[in-house]
C-alpha cells in the first residue's frame, strides 16, 4: 500500500495522472513509500516474490481518525451537534481539489489486487472525480443537525506547506484489468462518517472541545 503523494504535482496545474506519470518526494511519508515501492520492485525482479503495488487516492468513510481532513470536519459538527463547541469549524486550505473514494471502496480494490493484481505492477485508486475541499465542507454542513448557522474559521495551523491545486487520478488500468469501479456517492461517505462520529459521542468517545472563536 503506497500513495498518490508519490506523484509529481505542479502546483499550478490542474492534473490527472497514470500509474506512468513522473514521480517525485515532496515529503517524508512520500518518502517513505517511493522507498517502500522501490524496495518491493527489488524483491519482485530479483527474488521473483509476488508483489502488487496500490496507490491510493484520498478515501474517507466511516471509522477515519480525525486526524484526516474530512473525519476531523465530522468531529467538529458532531461536537457542534452535541453542544460540545461553538458552531465555529477551523479549516485550512479549502481550495484544494482531488478525488475521494470510500474507504469500503478502496478495501475491495485490496482484495481484488491480492487476487487478481499482476506480479510487479502499479494500480492506482481512485475517483477520477474532481471535488473541492470547500463542496465537501458544505456537504457535511448541510447534514448537520443544529439550528443556527455554522461559521467557517480560518486556522493557520491547518494549512500545508505543499498543498496541490487540482490531483486527480487515472483509474483505467484497475477498472480494465480487475473490473474494479467505485461505488458509494461521496456524499454517502461522508453522511456515514457524521453517522460514524454520532456514535462516537453517543458512548462518550468525543470530548468537549475549546469554545471560544
Amino acid at each position: 500500500m503506497s500513495s498518490s503523494d508519490v506523484y509529481k504535482f505542479d502546483k499550478n496545474k490542474k492534473q490527472v495522472v497514470s500509474e506512468k506519470a513522473p514521480l517525485e518526494i515532496k515529503s517524508p511519508y512520500a518518502y517513505s513509500k517511493l522507498a517502500a515501492e522501490m524496495l518491493c520492485k527489488f524483491y519482485v525482479e530479483v527474488e521473483g516474490l509476488d508483489v502488487v503495488i496500490a496507490r491510493p487516492f484520498p478515501h474517507t468513510g466511516p471509522g477515519q481518525s480525525e486526524q484526516f481532513v474530512c473525519s476531523d470536519w465530522a468531529n467538529q459538527i458532531v461536537a457542534i451537534e452535541a453542544g460540545k463547541k461553538l458552531p465555529v469549524i477551523e479549516v485550512g486550505n479549502l481550495e484544494v481539489v482531488t478525488d475521494y473514494c470510500d474507504v469500503r471502496d478502496v478495501v475491495k480494490a485490496y482484495i481484488l489486487l491480492l487476487k487478481k493484481g499482476k506480479k510487479g505492477q502499479v494500480y492506482n485508486i481512485s475517483s477520477a472525480r474532481p471535488i473541492s475541499l470547500k463542496d465537501i465542507l458544505n456537504i457535511l454542513i448541510k447534514e448537520a443537525r443544529v439550528k443556527e448557522a455554522i461559521k467557517i474559521k480560518k486556522d493557520p495551523t491547518r494549512l500545508r506547506k505543499l498543498d496541490q491545486a487540482v490531483r486527480l487520478g487515472k483509474n483505467n488500468k484497475i477498472k480494465n484489468e480487475l473490473g474494479w469501479k467505485p461505488e458509494i456517492p461521496i456524499e454517502q461517505s461522508l453522511r456515514d462518517l457524521l453517522d460514524y462520529w454520532r456514535h462516537q459521542d453517543s458512548i462518550g468517545k468525543i470530548a468537549p472541545k475549546r469554545t471560544e472563536d
